[in-house]
């Protein structure tokens, strides 16, 4: 166990290695500043992991390869550290150059003949609708009628070898639509939905054509359109005018049904209008009270977002999210159960997620806040206070990390970072109020 209580022992500890977007790092360079490097509480738990599963092969036999079946999330491993794409800021034409960069480079040879072939699928589209948005509609019906849902056995592989197992979640939907567009010259990028009700996120995909954004839902395969009908009057909406959007829009189908593992079947299908729920397979994803209450939104496999937590202890002393049992489901489900509760993961690189956490007490006393990791988690956890708290210690103890604060306003806050992949088994907050306040040594 090691306990830091005094600015001298945290000043001299070593500093944990940062890595990460500019912005993280500065955030980590003022936390730092302000606590102490091992305030910050970063140390590596896991590494390792199996090597991707390659696949060679043309469009029908990717649409038919693959075993069915899945398995469960607390059994999947990870073949790479999520990639990333370095963008360059305010250069918009250089951040969308970077788009066409694969996450796998050397996977494009694998790809190339498939998007050669979906280019000729996609002239069965009415040839009033410009190439590009056909190609992409066609890619997006090839990545949904091409493998199955479910918890993939490998997670962040190249797209060849997502398509030869044949069975992925959103992210790796994601990943396969984003290569093909990229393989095919168009700027693509990652975009993440957070805040949805009773799901939690979701992955999709915008790509870059006639000078705007367009998004698809590959998962789903579904897209908004400006139109009542995909007839080339309008055009495909892109997240920031589906949220914005004073009415909804219509939703586009591209496949009859979804996960079908069924390409050419699908192909005969011509894209209309989503049917009206309840009959939609995509009512819990694009429901009305959904569309307008998604928050945060990751624009970009670089992007950093702060997801939002709220934690009442007036009436009560004491919260705790999770229950120890070393996996992080229960977790997840309680914050898809009530999203004041924050999030199940904090880290990553696709996006970077941070926790904003604001608590409601009646001050002045003390804060006592414990995280305990899940096992396949990497590196550690840090905080930033931000208002109404002093921090004065914190305390590392294998999978547990807790930090110490003195409240002095009924609203204080505090961003939690990790350095790595911090999966949350449990998060405990107990409040003691102190009718007398005694001195604090802050770090």
């Amino acid at each position: 166990m090691k306990i830091q209580t005094d600015f001298q022992n945290l000043a001299t500890r070593g500093a944990a290695r940062m890595r990460g977007s500019l912005m993280l790092q500065r955030v980590r360079r003022v936390a730092r500043g302000y606590l102490g490097s091992s305030a910050l509480g970063f140390e590596d738990h896991t590494s390792g992991a199996p090597e991707p599963i390659g696949h060679e092969g043309g469009l029908e036999d990717l649409a038919q390869t693959g075993e069915a079946g899945g398995t469960r999330p607390d059994t999947v491993t990870q073949s790479h550290e999520r990639p990333r794409i370095e963008l360059r800021a305010y250069d918009v034409a250089a951040v969308r150059n970077d788009y066409r960069q694969l996450y796998f480079p050397d996977d494009a040879p694998n790809l190339e003949p498939i998007v050669c072939s979906l280019r000729e699928n996609a002239e069965c589209h009415p040839s009033n609708i410009g190439a590009d948005e056909r190609l992409c509609v066609e890619i997006l019906r090839f990545t949904t009628a091409s493998m199955e849902l479910g918890a993939p056995h490998v997670a962040y592989e190249p797209a060849s070898a997502i398509l030869a197992n044949a069975l992925s979640s959103c992210g790796g939907y994601s990943l396969v639509m984003c290569e093909l567009a990229r393989v095919a010259g168009l700027p693509a990028r990652y975009l993440g939905l957070f805040g949805i009700p009773s799901v939690g996120s979701h992955a999709l995909v915008e790509v870059h054509f006639d000078d705007r954004w367009h998004l698809f839902d590959p998962t789903f395969g579904v897209f908004f359109y400006s139109g009542t009908r995909w007839d080339g009057t309008g055009r495909v909406l892109s997240a920031s005018d589906i949220i914005a959007s004073r009415e909804r829009p219509t939703l586009i189908q591209a496949v009859e049904k979804p996960w079908g593992r069924d390409y050419p079947e699908q192909r005969r299908f011509a894209v209309q209008p989503l049917l009206d729920p309840p009959t939609s397979h995509v009512v819990e994803y694009w429901s009305e009270e959904g569309r307008r209450t998604l928050f945060p939104v990751a624009f970009g496999n670089d992007a950093i977002i702060s997801i939002p937590v709220e934690i009442d202890l007036r009436s009560q002393r004491t919260f705790q999210l999770g229950e120890r049992t070393g996996k992080w489901q229960d977790t997840w489900l309680e914050y898809n159960a009530d999203r004041r509760n924050g999030y199940f993961f904090i880290g990553g690189t696709c996006p970077t997620i941070f926790h904003c956490v604001r608590i409601k007490v009646e001050a002045p006393g003390r804060l006592r806040v414990t995280y305990i990791a899940a096992p396949e988690s990497s590196g550690g956890l840090g905080v930033f206070p931000l208002a109404g708290c002093l921090l004065f210690a914190s305390e590392t103890d294998g999978l547990a990390t807790t930090f110490c604060f003195f409240l002095n306003s009924d609203d204080p806050s505090f961003l939690l970072i990790a350095e790595h992949n911090y999966w949350i088994d449990v998060a405990q907050y107990t409040f003691e109020v102190e009718d007398n306040p005694q001195p604090v040594t802050v770090i």
